[in-house]
C-alpha cells in the first residue's frame, strides 16, 4: 500500500473515532459509541483517549469510512476504480456526506466539551485533499468546468503554479476561460495539460468494456485509447507492428495518444482507429470507430483553421 493512501486510510479512522467520541458525549452512553465500532463498550471507553494502537482504532481500520478513502486516494491520483462510473459517484456522494463533518464555519464540527476538535488538522487536510482531487478527475470525466483550486489539488501543485501555467506567453499555455471576476478551465484543456505532465495516470475503470464511459472530446478519446492500450500491455510501437502500419500512420497515432491534432488525415484514417478498436478488444470496434473518429477529424480542422486564418 502506498505511503498516500495509508495516510487517507489512517485520516478516515480519525475521524470515525472522533465521532464515536462525540457521540459519547452527546448521548452519555459509551455503548452508542462503541456499537458504531462493533467493539465492547469496556473496550471503546478504556480506548477513548488512545486512538493510536488500540482495539477502537483497529476496528474504525474495518470500516466502510476507511475503505472508501483508501479507494477514492487511488482513483484521484492512480486514476483506477474497481467498478463503474456509477459505483464511483456513489461512493464520492457517501464521502461527501462523511466529509462535511469537516467543514464546519471554524473547521472541523466535531469537538469535545472543552471545545478541542477531534480531528487532527492533518488527517482533516488530507481527506478534503482526496475529496476535492477525486471530485475534480470524476468532473473532468464529465466534461463539466474546473477552477483553479481544484486543478492545482488532483496535480498536487499549488495555485500559483496553475495560474503560471496559464500565462499566456507560455509557448503551450493553460487554456482558461473567465466569469467576472473568476476563473475557470474546460475539462478538455485541463485534460490536454494534465496529459502532459509525467505523474497524471488517465483514468481506468476495471470493468466489462461494455460499461466503459464512451469518451466525447478529442482529449478525452486519446486518454481512453491510451488507457486501454495499457492496460493490455501493448507499447504503440508493439501496436504499429501488429497493425502492419507505415511509419507515418504510427507517427499520427503516436500524436493522437498525447491530444495534438493530425497532420493529416490521410495517415490515420477511420479504418485505423478500427483497427486499433478491434486490437484491443474494445466492445463494438466498428460503431467506435465510426463514433469517435469525428473527434480526430475536428481537432484536425480546428488546427487547420487556427494555422491558415490566425
Amino acid at each position: 500500500m502506498s505511503e498516500s493512501k495509508a495516510s487517507a486510510g489512517s485520516a478516515a479512522a480519525d475521524l470515525i473515532l472522533a465521532l464515536a467520541e462525540a457521540l459519547q458525549y452527546i448521548s452519555y452512553d459509551t455503548k452508542a459509541s462503541a456499537a458504531l465500532l462493533g467493539v465492547k463498550p469496556e473496550a471503546f471507553k478504556a480506548d477513548l483517549r488512545d486512538r493510536q494502537d488500540s482495539v477502537a482504532r483497529k476496528a474504525a481500520h474495518q470500516t466502510r469510512m476507511v475503505h472508501m478513502a483508501e479507494s477514492l486516494e487511488t482513483y484521484a491520483w492512480e486514476g483506477t476504480w474497481p467498478r463503474d462510473q456509477n459505483d464511483l459517484m456513489e461512493n464520492l456522494a457517501e464521502f461527501e456526506v462523511a466529509t462535511e463533518l469537516l467543514n464546519g464555519k471554524h473547521g472541523c464540527c466535531l469537538i469535545d466539551p472543552n471545545h478541542d476538535v477531534l480531528v487532527p488538522e492533518a488527517s482533516r487536510s488530507c481527506l478534503l485533499d482526496v475529496l476535492t482531487a477525486a471530485q475534480t478527475r470524476l468532473a473532468i470525466e464529465l466534461e463539466s468546468l474546473i477552477n483553479v483550486p481544484m486543478l492545482a489539488a488532483l496535480a498536487r501543485v499549488s495555485e500559483k503554479t496553475i495560474r503560471m501555467a496559464s500565462n499566456p506567453n507560455n509557448d503551450r499555455p493553460l487554456k482558461t476561460v473567465k466569469d467576472g471576476s473568476a476563473t475557470f478551465i474546460r475539462s478538455e484543456d485541463a485534460l490536454e495539460w494534465l496529459g502532459r505532465r509525467s505523474d497524471f495516470k488517465p483514468t481506468r475503470y476495471h470493468v466489462s468494456a461494455e460499461s466503459r464511459p464512451r469518451p466525447v472530446t478529442f482529449p478525452a478519446l486519446a486518454e481512453h485509447l491510451r488507457a486501454v492500450r495499457n492496460e493490455r500491455g501493448l507499447t504503440v510501437e508493439a501496436l504499429s507492428e501488429a497493425l502492419s502500419w507505415s511509419d507515418d500512420t504510427l507517427a499520427a497515432y503516436r500524436a493522437l495518444e498525447t491530444a495534438t491534432a493530425p497532420v493529416d488525415l490521410a495517415a490515420l484514417q477511420p479504418r485505423h482507429l478500427a483497427q486499433v478498436a478491434k486490437h484491443l478488444e474494445i466492445h463494438e470496434p466498428l460503431e467506435f470507430a465510426r463514433e469517435n473518429y469525428r473527434l480526430i477529424a475536428g481537432a484536425f480542422s480546428e488546427a487547420l483553421v487556427k494555422e491558415q486564418l490566425a
